[in-house]
């Protein structure tokens, strides 16, 4: 720039700082921060044209070009006494401009100034700042035409941007419009966001569909006799009422009816210089959304609907962010409407109000890239209560805003192979969670965690994941478990496919450890990691439960170094024979100084005389288990999930396999399945006509051991009433 002559070195009382923000592909972009001298200096009213106004020169024409500027600003130069006001601060030192640059408040209008008296008696050009239009009725008509823009450039020593030009055409996009030899007419994104408004599945959609449709009711023909069948849903419903809508075929035409009444009246509006202009914007979880509106009869006009979904990177922006987003979104989508153009921005995030009053080094560099091109075209930002916000909130709550090919994507889900082989296993009603400790919200890329404890000493590790994959899982354990503490005689995890699998069976058989299960629906099994996941996520609620990844450490050494009741000692204690130090302790010096053949000697003497916790301090709950279970072939299994209405309590019955102490082996469809005994009860036949005598007849059981037996003659005592009904199946 320096060497073109675009800079020179300055001694001005004025510096306006000047940011290098990084562009996507490494190179740095200048950006000058004018906010302060925009905020100072008197607005030049000279007229940007209309965009209308262009019409007229497109009666009977049918080849149109349209010429670029190469960086028109800079080929404006600066009186001698502004450039002073132009300085900005450099690493190198202070320079100013002697041309004009880009983030002045009155370089488009000074601009416009300048390229209407270029093309001054040009029936055939339309200049709207740095774009040119030339239209003509013939193609040789059109050539002597460029002949004439091309010598008035070069007289005023302009230069242009082939790359960016189009010549010679017969249609072309021209400021938002379409540009044919039938007219101009709107381009169809102008309104894309509304005419793809999705049905409303709740009645808390529609209304906010039907709030949005009423905002701009007065300009809408016929509303309320479209409306009337959409309004019926809402009659004696709350205000955020969830229900799902039955959808008639005449409601859901009046909905698109709706959806084109008010793209219409969008299309048929322009821009009024001499009205009020206002950007009304909004952000959400998800997306942004904007509705650019001028001020006609005391009330608010649409001309022009923006709504974009945020990438993930962007969904993880904090709320000052994702608002300052949308408003410098919007802007680069109206900005040939709003150029020269003096209008207030509207958002119902009150801290952007003062975006422009605080101080540049509390700001990211993305914020002041932002805030940088939204002074280029206003500096007033308003606030407007969310309630108030009706459409920019709407428009940034839309759920589907691209368009979704919803067969494409079932046909894909049928030809899957991982889904179809995921469809053809028996799930009954085994979780697929890998542990009862996730998914978190997502903290440094993590959602998972896998936790491990030893049962005798209570050592604890939890190991934040980003996926639950079974190759994930394995590789974590032997990383964070086995190369610290060896490998243990057995690991008993849950009933998760990640420790079904056979990766993780054959890590198993390689380290030379047991892989057991817990029974399904049966967290006693592994009640003492059931019981550390209460504390643990009661201990990240009490610290910072949003970016969790970072409070584990502490909150893991918090636990470790807790003095246990039954054991009185640390967990700490437990695994290196003396307690940690903690981060209070730093003042404190050791009371005593062993050797290290000493301290090992005396470890290993110490452990060896530890003994596992009696398990009477552990009460034990009394399980009700039916005095026939132990010979009843078929069982039934109660259904612990949440049941569906009017569904039994058991499921069966089931043959049995194998029986243990506190454990049956039941075959569920194909598959052997260990269920504790407290969820089995006989299965039982209702006898009506039996052998034609009325009485059960008996069955022969040669198995039958002596209490057993004693068992059978008490129960022929018994009424022989019940006798007649019911019969327990045994074992033949």
């Amino acid at each position: 720039m320096l060497e073109n002559d675009i800079i020179r070195p300055s001694k001005s009382p004025w510096a306006s700082p000047l940011h290098l923000v990084s562009k996507k592909d490494g190179s740095l972009r200048p950006c000058r921060d004018y906010r302060r001298l925009n905020s100072q200096t008197i607005h030049d009213r000279y007229p940007i044209p209309r965009i209308e106004d262009f019409h007229h020169i497109l009666k009977q024409t049918k080849i149109f070009s349209k010429i670029d500027l190469f960086k028109a600003y800079f080929q404006i130069p600066i009186s001698e006494d502004d450039k002073q006001k132009t300085a900005i601060i450099t690493p190198f030192g202070l320079y100013e401009f002697n041309v004009m640059s880009f983030g002045l408040r009155n370089a488009p209008s000074t601009f416009q100034r300048f390229i209407n008296e270029v093309f001054f008696g040009f029936y055939f050009v339309f200049a709207y700042l740095d774009d040119i239009l030339v239209a003509s009725s013939t193609e040789d008509e059109h050539s002597e035409h460029l002949k004439v823009v091309f010598s008035r450039l070069e007289q005023y020593g302009l230069r242009i941007n082939l790359g960016k030009s189009v010549m010679g055409v017969n249609q072309l996009e021209f400021l938002g419009y379409m540009i044919t030899p039938e007219g101009s007419k709107p381009l169809p994104e102008k309104v894309n966001v509304i005419l793809n408004y999705r049905l409303p599945e709740t009645i808390h959609e529609l209304r906010t569909f039907l709030g949005l449709i009423n905002f701009y009711r007065r300009y809408i023909k016929d509303a309320a006799k479209n409306q009337a069948v959409l309004h019926d849903y809402l009659k004696g419903t709350k205000k955020k009422d969830k229900s799902k809508i039955s959808w008639t075929t005449e409601a859901k035409e009046k909905f698109e009816q709706c959806k084109k009444d008010l793209a219409n009246v969008t299309l048929l509006s322009f821009p009024n210089p001499d009205s009020p202009l206002a950007l009304f914007t909004d952000a959400s979880d998800y997306a942004v959304g904007s509705v650019l509106q001028q001020l006609e009869e005391d009330s608010w006009k649409p001309l022009a609907f923006f709504s974009k979904k945020l990438t993930n990177a962007q969904k993880g922006y904090i709320t000052y962010d994702r608002e300052l987003l949308g408003i410098y979104l919007s802007i680069k989508q109206f900005k040939h409407i709003l150029e020269g153009r003096q209008f207030a921005i509207y958002t119902d995030h009150k801290p952007l109000m003062f975006a422009f009053q605080q101080k540049n080094e509390k700001a990211s560099p993305r914020q002041l890239r932002h805030l940088q091109y939204i002074s280029e075209f206003s500096t007033d930002i308003r606030h407007i209560c969310g309630k108030e916000n009706i459409v920019a909130d709407s428009l940034s709550r839309i759920e589907s805003i691209s368009e979704i090919d919803y067969d494409k994507i079932a046909d894909a889900q049928i030809d899957n192979q991982d889904l179809n082989e995921l469809r053809s296993k028996p799930s009954l009603h085994f979780k697929q969670y890998p542990l009862d400790s996730g998914p978190f919200p997502t903290s440094e890329g993590k959602t998972y965690c896998l936790t491990c404890i030893d049962r005798f000493t209570c050592w604890i590790e939890v190991i934040p994941l980003a996926n639950v994959t079974a190759k994930t899982v394995a590789r974590e354990f032997y990383d964070h478990w086995i190369s610290r503490f060896g490998m243990p005689y057995r690991v008993i995890t849950d009933q998760g496919s990640q420790f079904r699998s056979e990766l993780f069976k054959n890590i198993g058989v390689i380290c030379g450890f047991k892989v057991c299960t817990t029974t399904a629906y049966h967290p006693q099994c592994n009640g003492k990691i059931e019981r550390i996941h209460r504390t643990l996520k009661a201990a990240i609620r009490a610290h910072n439960s949003i970016k969790w990844s970072q409070t584990l450490s502490t909150v893991l050494l918090g636990l470790r170094s807790a003095l246990r009741g039954d054991t009185n000692y640390t967990i700490a204690q437990m695994v290196y024979g003396q307690p940690i130090r903690l981060p209070g302790e730093f003042f404190e010096k050791p009371k005593s100084i062993l050797d290290t053949d000493t301290f090992a000697k005396e470890l290993q003497k110490q452990m060896e005389l530890l003994k596992p916790l009696d398990t009477r301090r552990h009460p034990s709950q009394k399980i009700f288990v039916h005095k026939d279970l132990h010979t009843c072939t078929p069982v039934f299994i109660r259904i612990d999930r949440v049941r569906k209405p009017l569904e039994p309590p058991y499921d069966g019955p089931f043959p049995v396999v194998k029986r243990h102490d506190k454990h049956f082996t039941v075959t569920i469809k194909g598959k052997d399945i260990n269920l504790p005994i407290d969820r089995l009860k006989p299965a039982y036949l209702l006898l009506t006509e039996v052998d034609g005598r009325g009485t059960a007849p008996t069955l022969p059981n040669e198995n039958l051991t002596a209490h057993q037996e004693t068992e059978k003659q008490q129960s022929d005592l018994l009424d022989k009433d019940v006798q007649k009904k019911l019969h327990a199946l045994v074992d033949v």
